[in-house]
C-alpha cells in the first residue's frame, strides 16, 4: 500500500505545480496505476493491465494539461487509496467505474474536437 501511496503522492505534487512537466505527470500517473495492479500479485492481470494502460496513457495524453482532468485525477486517486485502505470493495468498485466513465466522457470529447 505504501508504493501506491507514494504514487499518488508523487502524481498530485506535479499535478499541483504552478508548471507541472506534463509528460512527467503522464508517467507518474501510470506509475501510480502500476502500483496498484502490481498489488493484485498476479502475473495474468498485472501482464493484460499493463498492456491495457499502455494503451490507454497514449489515447489520453493531451487530457494531463486540462485543470479540470488534474482536479479530477487527484480526488480520483485520493478516492481509490482511501478505498483500498478500507477495504472497501464496492467503493472500489464505483471509485474505478465512475474513473472509466470519466475518461470514456474524455476520449469521446478529444475524438469529437478532432473532427
Amino acid at each position: 500500500m505504501q508504493l501506491i501511496r507514494t504514487s499518488a503522492k508523487a502524481w498530485e505534487d506535479e499535478a499541483t505545480k504552478d508548471e507541472p512537466n506534463y509528460d512527467l505527470l503522464i508517467q507518474l500517473d501510470l506509475q501510480f496505476h502500476k502500483s496498484i495492479i502490481r498489488a493484485t500479485h498476479n502475473d495474468l492481470v498485472i501482464m493484460l493491465a499493463e498492456t491495457v494502460e499502455e494503451m490507454f496513457f497514449q489515447s489520453v495524453t493531451e487530457a494531463h494539461t486540462h485543470s479540470d482532468v488534474i482536479k479530477f485525477g487527484i480526488k480520483g486517486h485520493r478516492r481509490i487509496i482511501n478505498a483500498l485502505e478500507a477495504h472497501d470493495r464496492n467503493e472500489i468498485t464505483d471509485a474505478v467505474s465512475d474513473s472509466l466513465t470519466y475518461w470514456r466522457e474524455q476520449f469521446v470529447k478529444n475524438k469529437q474536437g478532432d473532427n
